[in-house]
């Protein structure tokens, strides 16, 4: 329950966080701030990558990449990337 609410509140922050550098780049046209977005946007697939779920971060990516650009499609693989290994 702990972890899920922590998830939360990070894609949280990250997606405010994200659209205040979006609105920044596009009003000053800066090259490193789209970095940071593009960064931002591929979270849920390196926390996958860093949280050793490598069977999963496949998923993750392919939810993000399709999915991502909507809000729920980017908490949708942030709460992939986060969930509990299967066990085998």
């Amino acid at each position: 329950m702990r972890s899920g609410l922590l998830a939360l509140v990070l894609g949280i922050v990250a997606a405010i966080a994200a659209m205040t550098l979006v609105m920044y780049a596009i009003e000053r046209g800066a090259p490193v701030m789209g970095l940071l977005v593009v960064g931002l946007y591929f979270l849920p697939t390196v926390w996958a990558y860093a949280q050793h779920r490598r069977e999963r971060a496949s998923a993750v990516l392919l939810v993000n990449l399709l999915l991502g650009w909507t809000v729920i499609g980017w908490f949708a693989a942030l709460v992939m990337a986060n969930g509990k290994a299967a066990r085998a």
